[in-house]
């Protein structure tokens, strides 16, 4: 019976995963036909109001729901921390409800009359039902993953359907409304699916100690998350206007998916890094960089060509835009890995302290960066931030590690290298050929590292038990 639950546990991971990877595809033929279909005023405008959203939601869940789900699965979550949060979601979602129409009045110049005041009550409904969508933290909890997929497809479908109509049949602000439209519904339609199958499950109940106190780090860490993930969109938009906007806007939307990437590499390894043992969560960083750092770094090289091939054109500095946020995904790699080991030991609040520090280092090189180099510096110091933020996480989970060491140098040599390696023949190629030469690299260097001597007995030394990390 325990193996047929664990092979059923197996078969959700791999359809959500599988979800998420499909999600990720239409979200990317949707991006590319509004990158094709709206002129760069309009494409601004949908940025600004999309990272908006982005924000405003992030803020609802209390970010991007990891922490959360983890703090409410955990012996001190249960269903009155479950009803404090969900109040506290309502009441913050209902202030950016009533904000809706006074931001798209004051920052979007692409909506028109009707259409302003539709969108706006579409946000309106959107921000009013987001507190619903914290119920896939018990859906997690009870590793219930199919309902998750078919909702995650599902809403995608939707949103891209309508950003085909808004392209073919609107034109001018019609098309713009047509796309934040389809853009609000998705949202709404995600968190209505969500709280439906959810319905009639709590988290695990309560116990001892189960206080404000206990989730308030986590809250505070994602909600200033929230804040310096999104900032350099409002900056640019802010310091250099809609057309640099645009450009951003082209290497930021191609460059996001990426950033779901490390998620799925870090979760399998979250046992070893919440065990807490000693270079457990710096093993998992570099386990996870074998697979992702080659590719990215035949991305980097050959980001004029993404952006190329997405837009049916030239971008200027939107490719290494591209590249500077591509290869700020290892920081994002950093970050997460040290994140599970964090929040699994009881330290959210040293997460809320390197939150701040992103938030701070993140504002003040978009300030400096932007107004001299535009899109580019804000790509820098995405990239710069989130560095700093993996680091200085990394370091502070395995100062509470305990237990004996992982040995990560041999393997962090080998993805060095497997990743120069990739990055040298991706430029030495024909700019035209660049990306299809990358590609072939990155996937003959990550074979080639995967199976490496130091990544197996890295990985080995990741998945054993406790009695065997003695021996």
């Amino acid at each position: 019976m325990t193996q047929d639950r664990e092979l059923r546990v197996l078969g959700d991971q791999l359809l959500l995963s599988g979800a998420q990877g499909l999600r990720l595809a239409l979200g990317l033929v949707a991006t590319v036909l509004l990158m094709r279909g709206l002129p760069d005023a309009l494409w601004a405008d949908y940025v600004l109001v999309a990272t908006a959203l982005a924000t405003a939601l992030q803020f609802v869940d209390g970010g991007f729901g990891a922490p959360l789900a983890a703090a409410l699965a955990s012996p001190a979550g249960g269903a009155a921390l479950w009803r404090r949060v969900f109040a506290l979601r309502g009441f913050v979602a209902t202030l950016l409800a009533f904000a809706a129409l006074p931001f798209l009045g004051l920052a979007v110049n692409g909506l028109e009359g009707g259409a302003r005041l539709a969108v706006a009550a579409l946000a309106f409904l959107c921000l009013a039902a987001a507190p619903w969508r914290g119920h896939a933290s018990v859906l997690v909890a009870a590793r219930i993953e199919r309902p998750r997929a078919l909702i995650s497809i599902g809403s995608q479908i939707v949103f891209l359907a309508g950003v085909a109509l808004a392209i073919t049949l609107g034109e001018g602000s019609l098309a713009l409304a047509l796309a934040l439209a389809s853009l609000l519904v998705r949202e709404s339609i995600s968190s209505v699916a969500v709280a439906w199958a959810a319905r009639g499950r709590t988290p695990p109940p309560p116990e001892a100690g189960a206080t404000r106190a206990a989730l308030a780090p986590v809250l505070l860490a994602t909600a200033v998350g929230a804040v310096y993930l999104n900032a350099d969109v409002f900056l640019v938009a802010a310091l250099r206007g809609s057309t640099e906007l645009a450009r951003y806007g082209d290497a930021s939307r191609l460059a996001g998916p990426l950033v779901v990437l490390p998620a799925l590499l870090v979760s399998p390894l979250v046992p070893a890094t919440a065990r807490g043992r000693a270079g457990g969560v710096a093993g998992a960083a570099v386990a996870g960089a074998a697979l992702l750092a080659p590719g990215l770094a035949g991305l980097a090289v050959a980001g004029d060509e993404v952006v190329r091939l997405a837009r049916g054109g030239a971008a200027p500095g939107a490719g290494i835009t591209f590249s500077w946020l591509a290869l700020a995904v290892l920081g994002v790699l950093l970050g997460q890995s040290a994140s599970v080991a964090l929040h699994a030991a009881g330290r959210s609040a040293d997460w809320a302290r390197v939150a701040v520090l992103g938030l701070v280092l993140n504002v003040g090189l978009d300030l400096a960066l932007i107004p001299g180099h535009g899109a580019v510096g804000a790509g820098i110091a995405t990239f710069s931030a989130e560095l700093a933020v993996g680091l200085a996480a990394l370091v502070l989970a395995r100062r509470g590690a305990r237990g004996p060491g992982l040995r990560v140098a041999p393997a962090c040599l080998a993805v060095g290298l497997a990743a120069g390696a990739t990055a040298v023949v991706a430029f030495s190629a024909p700019s035209r050929y660049r990306l299809l030469v990358g590609a072939l690299a990155a996937a003959a260097a990550t074979a080639f590292v995967a199976f490496a001597p130091p990544l197996r007995r890295l990985r080995a030394e990741l998945v054993a038990g406790p009695s065997e990390e003695g021996n």
